[in-house]
């Protein structure tokens, strides 16, 4: 069974557009998110559309972007219609997973997406002292951030020490939060 599905953040031009497209498909019911950002992880339309459909269903949309402009939320997404053999056909980029080319096409999609899901979770897991020192080096070495206390210490206004030790005020007030 084919089942069309639309997502607009509410304009009405966008609404009519996708229309045209997914009907074209001649789609036996349309389910349609109004007022969804393209952003927006929680789609009750899709949610319920997704929940009836059975494998060899097929779900129709205009363009991968009305699913999510987000990679990690739209690879999740064909992963689970994957998961459930529920077929996608995206009538302006001509994909349509029912055929080889357009199968072949969202599996390479979802390895991708699993590939770098795999590279962040492995790249979280490497001790920061091994990647290296994050962004540019202080401008305050261990030795001026002594002088820098102590006159500090010594009752000094954070301004009048910045200018006479050649850094600014906020590298002082930076590393004074550390």
């Amino acid at each position: 069974m084919l089942y069309g599905y639309i997502r607009t953040d509410g304009s009405e031009e966008a609404l009519t557009d996708q229309q045209i497209s997914v009907e074209s498909a001649k789609c036996s019911k349309l389910f349609t998110d109004v007022g969804i950002s393209d952003t927006a992880v929680v789609r009750p339309e899709l949610e319920r559309l997704v929940a009836i459909a059975r494998p060899g269903d097929c779900i129709v949309i205009k363009t991968l972007a009305v699913l999510s402009r987000s990679i990690t939320v739209l690879l999740e997404d064909l992963g689970h219609l994957a998961a459930n053999k529920i077929d996608l056909w995206v009538v302006n980029e001509q994909i349509d997973s029912r055929t080889a080319e357009g199968a072949g096409s969202l599996y390479m999609a979802q390895r991708l997406g699993q590939l770098g899901a795999a590279t962040r979770a492995n790249a979280q897991d490497v001790p920061n002292a091994e990647v290296g020192p994050r962004g540019r080096p202080s401008s305050i070495n261990d030795d001026l951030w002594q002088n820098i206390t102590a006159e500090l210490e010594a009752g000094g206004k954070v301004a009048s020490i910045a200018t006479a030790n050649g850094v600014s005020r906020a590298a002082i007030y930076r590393r004074l939060a550390r």
